[in-house]
């Protein structure tokens, strides 16, 4: 090989690589961008769920409290028994 190819084949290498290493850097800085947006909508979406399960479990939890009231306003009425034995203990 000619000598003279050597000496302009470093030079444009050295430019190619520069060149790759500062795109490679730009997509990279731009993967982690798109990454982290992800991310950030992926907790708005987990949030979301989140607080919708709260609200479910809320209603659950009324619901219940109002049947145990009503249980309880039953089981304590003069009428029945229980209520009798319920105050003999």
């Amino acid at each position: 090989m000619d000598p003279y190819y050597v000496d302009a084949i470093v030079p444009a290498l050295a430019v190619f690589s520069i060149t790759c290493l500062i795109f490679g850097f730009a997509a990279f800085k731009r993967y982690l961008k798109h990454k982290e947006s992800l991310s950030e909508k992926q907790s708005m979406v987990d949030t979301e769920e989140l607080e919708m399960k709260f609200l479910n479990q809320e209603k659950t939890n009324q619901a219940l409290r109002e049947r145990i009231e009503a249980l309880e306003s039953i089981v304590t009425q003069e009428e029945y028994e229980l209520n009798r034995k319920f105050k003999a203990l």
